[in-house]
């Protein structure tokens, strides 16, 4: 599976919108598409984003949208740059 294949599956799989997935890993619309179109490859601060709200999930028994929810409630980003 590809960077590009990866990113769309676990989008997909969280059923979260290009949009609810740019604003709960802190990046544009335009950059969710470009990293599912494989035009751009997500750097290390993007995946431990990815992974951090996985975890999340797992941990406290939370969907991604939930946690999309909580994110955009608190504007906080999760790991700075």
């Amino acid at each position: 599976m590809t960077p590009a294949q990866r990113f769309k599956f676990i989008r997909n799989k969280w059923e979260l919108s290009e949009s609810q997935m740019a604003e709960l890993i802190g990046v544009t619309k335009r950059t969710i598409r470009n990293y599912e179109n494989g035009s751009r490859i997500p750097d290390n601060k993007v995946w431990m984003n990815v992974l951090l709200i996985h975890y999340i999930m797992t941990q406290v028994d939370k969907t991604a949208f939930e946690v999309f929810t909580i994110a955009s409630q608190t504007k906080e980003i999760l790991i700075a740059e």
